[in-house]
C-alpha cells in the first residue's frame, strides 16, 4: 500500500466514455480514486453512493473518479444503468490497479480489491481506504475532507 505523504502514481487512463484522463492534470484540487471489482453487487452500492453524493464532492472541489479493469463499452454500460455522473476510468492492462494496490500482479487471479485513495491538491496520497464499506463509503470521505 502507499503510505500517506507519497506522491500518487500518475496515470492515463481511458474513461468510459473514450476521454483520456491523466492524474497530473488534476493538481490543484483533491482527486478520489476508487477501485471495485466489475460485475459485483457492491459496485453498484458504492457507485449510486458516489453519485447521490456528488454535490458535496464538488461544492468541496473534489474530483471523483471509479477504476476497474473492464472495458470502456462495459463500463459506459454500467455508468448508464446506475445513471453515475463521474467518470470511470478503463485500466484494462491491469497496470494502475497493480500501482494502487488494488490488485497483487498483472496476471492476478483475484479481481480487483475494494480499496480507495483520497489524492491531496498537491498529488500527494492524504488517506487510503483499504475496507470499504459499499454503502456507507462515500460519506465516509466526505467526513474526512
Amino acid at each position: 500500500m502507499l503510505e500517506p505523504g507519497t506522491v500518487a502514481p500518475d496515470f492515463d487512463l481511458e474513461d468510459h466514455t473514450g476521454a483520456r484522463v491523466r492524474l497530473s492534470n488534476y493538481r490543484g484540487r483533491p482527486v478520489v480514486l476508487w477501485f471495485f471489482p466489475g460485475a459485483d453487487p457492491g459496485r453498484t452500492l458504492e457507485g449510486c453512493a458516489f453519485r447521490d453524493r456528488m454535490s458535496q464532492f464538488d461544492a468541496r472541489g473534489v474530483q471523483v473518479f471509479g477504476v476497474s479493469v473492464e472495458t470502456a463499452e462495459e463500463s459506459a454500460a454500467f455508468a448508464s444503468k446506475s445513471r453515475l455522473g463521474f467518470p470511470l476510468l478503463c485500466d484494462t492492462d491491469r497496470a494502475i490497479c497493480v500501482a494502487y494496490g488494488a490488485l497483487e500482479g498483472r496476471d492476478a487471479p483475484t479481481s480487483v480489491q475494494r480499496i480507495s485513495w483520497l489524492i491531496g491538491p498537491r498529488g500527494e496520497v492524504v488517506k487510503a481506504y483499504s475496507r470499504v464499506e459499499a454503502a456507507a463509503h462515500a460519506a465516509e470521505i466526505l467526513r474526512d475532507l
